[in-house]
């Protein structure tokens, strides 16, 4: 990685500046290469503190993905809008409920994203949607969105991303 290879690069440098008679019978001619190494230490320095600092944010984001557990929210969401779950409404119900009670996995916007994209792409109905819904904990953040949602089905207003992604692969 680059920054294995700026720490490589700092340590040869610091290295040749030492007070090694070793280095110094190698360097016996190279005055030249121990002034630029000595130039370029400070940018080499520079490198490697904002390399750490970008590897600790990764580090950071990483930590996050994992302790939400993102990659099985993604996995699900994903399959219920290309319709892997169509002729199974009984089976992406219970896959759903499962994730959503599970306290320790994801946040109040995981699991509110996921009860969209279940309600937006199967053809569930209310009481499926409302079962689904009782298994969040705050209440008061998916109220208005499932009212809002509902209601726009019963006006058959809102076709499901599965039907509408179908329709396209045919045109």
């Amino acid at each position: 990685s680059e920054l294995q290879e700026v720490t490589a690069r700092e340590q040869e440098i610091r290295s040749k500046t030492s007070n090694n008679p070793g280095a110094s019978t190698a360097m016996s001619g190279g005055a030249n290469d121990l002034a630029s190494a000595v130039d370029s230490l400070p940018a080499l320095l520079d490198r490697k503190k904002q390399l750490e600092v970008h590897t600790s944010i990764l580090q950071a984001v990483m930590n996050q993905v994992a302790s939400r557990d993102v990659p099985q929210f993604f996995e699900l969401e994903s399959a219920l809008a290309t319709g892997q779950y169509k002729s199974d409404l009984a089976k992406a119900k219970s896959e759903v409920l499962a994730l959503l009670s599970q306290d320790s996995k994801g946040s109040i916007e995981d699991k509110l994203r996921l009860l969209v994209v279940f309600a937006l792409t199967t053809s569930a109905k209310s009481n499926d949607i409302d079962e689904v819904t009782a298994a969040l904990q705050d209440e008061k953040a998916v109220a208005p969105i499932m009212k809002y949602l509902k209601q726009l089905r019963s006006m058959h207003m809102l076709p499901s991303a599965a039907d509408m992604l179908q329709e396209m692969s045919i045109q």
